[in-house]
């Protein structure tokens, strides 16, 4: 029996361990610009949480799946979008503990406000933000979406920050220029 239990564990170490070689050689030898690249990293990422959810590195991989997924997303692939929502919810729910659950839901509350334009639900994710983090690194910013920005687009944002004397356009830089 010990024999058998021995075995199990030594495969399912290599077996981690493998995985874990694929996804560094694809991250330091791939195109971060290829979706197609992309796509095989982030279901690497993906696959490696749900065969490891208990492994410390299952959170930094969702998270490094999500920032991808959203990244594509900006180029209006809206799949990829409802991804990085999926794997961002993922880690609030599953890894509440781990150091991106904070950015994660952060990164929710943006996501509703600018990329979908659901107010309502890009405030419940701020508001839980500052709830549990509400000395955390975003808290400010959350607390300006809510009172000022939520649902304007950034040109507005700025705009109202110009009329605020918050952001001097005065200023010019001399580029020098070889």
């Amino acid at each position: 029996m010990l024999v058998c239990i021995a075995l199990v564990l030594s495969c399912t170490h290599s077996k981690r361990a493998k995985m874990v070689e694929n996804i560094t050689m694809m991250e330091k030898n791939g195109d971060e610009y290829n979706t197609q690249h992309i796509d095989s990293l982030t279901h690497l990422y993906e696959k490696f949480a749900l065969e490891f959810p208990t492994d410390s590195l299952a959170s930094t991989y969702l998270f490094n799946a999500a920032n991808y997924n959203s990244t594509l997303a900006s180029n209006g692939a809206t799949k990829y979008l409802d991804l990085a929502v999926s794997e961002y919810l993922n880690i609030v729910d599953h890894y509440a503990g781990s150091k991106e659950a904070a950015t994660a839901l952060f990164r929710l509350g943006y996501i509703y406000d600018n990329d979908k334009g659901d107010t309502s639900k890009a405030r419940e994710y701020y508001l839980r933000y500052l709830e549990k983090y509400p000395q955390g690194e975003y808290a400010n910013d959350v607390m300006l979406m809510n009172s000022k920005f939520l649902g304007k687009s950034p040109e507005e944002i700025f705009e109202q920050m110009q009329k605020e004397g918050k952001i001097d356009t005065t200023t010019r830089v001399k580029a020098k220029v070889n």
